[in-house]
């Protein structure tokens, strides 16, 4: 079970004028962000592992996000 001490460490949490759930957030910038950050894997594998299918997670948006959970099989 991935805990949430990686949160701390996060890159998004410097950039708290980003919304990263929003679908009208500045989905470009929040990536760019999401991307370079130390724990983006913490990230992933916390929200595959709570079912997290909203926002930006591990560099990742929406349906990207459904498919990683996924694995390009049925319904997570």
């Amino acid at each position: 079970m991935a805990g949430t001490d990686w949160k701390q460490r996060a890159a998004c949490a410097e950039h708290p004028d980003l919304d990263w759930f929003d679908t009208d957030c500045q989905l470009e910038a929040a990536v760019t962000i999401c991307r370079s950050c130390p724990v983006q894997t913490d990230c992933l594998a916390y929200a595959v592992e709570h079912s997290q299918y909203d926002g930006i997670w591990g560099g990742l948006w929406g349906r990207r996000l459904l498919k990683q959970i996924r694995g390009g099989r049925g319904r997570p």
